[in-house]
């Protein structure tokens, strides 16, 4: 039987800089989810510009990510990363999933990137 979890302990360096950590790490097959998240739709159905075109800037950036979140995508950004780390279904596995996509998907991003960029220049901080 193959080893499913893996133990251990860490020490800082510096010894006043933090305290020493146990850890305790589980293996986990990943699974994709295609329904997993907020936006489910965005994975198996194609999104017309009703679906997306009075959502906000930071909506349509977690709806895009999302998508690369399910497959496993394994986020730069901190506010990305510690978003998806919260998901149960969010396991980072890579940094580049573009293979991955399916075409439905890909076509989404597209969309859904327009209508950020849309955003950005049209709209100031108070949704004007």
């Amino acid at each position: 039987m193959k080893q499913r979890e893996l133990a251990g302990n860490w020490v800082p360096f510096k010894p006043n800089a933090t305290s020493a950590k146990k850890y305790s790490l589980k293996k986990t097959d990943y699974i994709f989810k295609p329904d997993a998240g907020v936006y489910p739709k965005t994975s198996t159905t194609l999104l017309t510009e009703a679906d997306v075109e009075n959502m906000d800037g930071k909506d349509l950036r977690m709806m895009r990510n999302e998508i690369y979140a399910r497959h496993g995508y394994s986020f730069k950004d901190k506010d990305l990363r510690a978003y998806f780390d919260q998901q149960e279904w969010y396991m980072p596995m890579a940094i580049d999933v573009r293979e991955e996509l399916t075409e439905t998907e890909a076509k989404n991003i597209d969309l859904i990137y327009q209508y950020e960029e849309y955003y950005k220049q049209q709209y100031d901080n108070y949704g004007r």
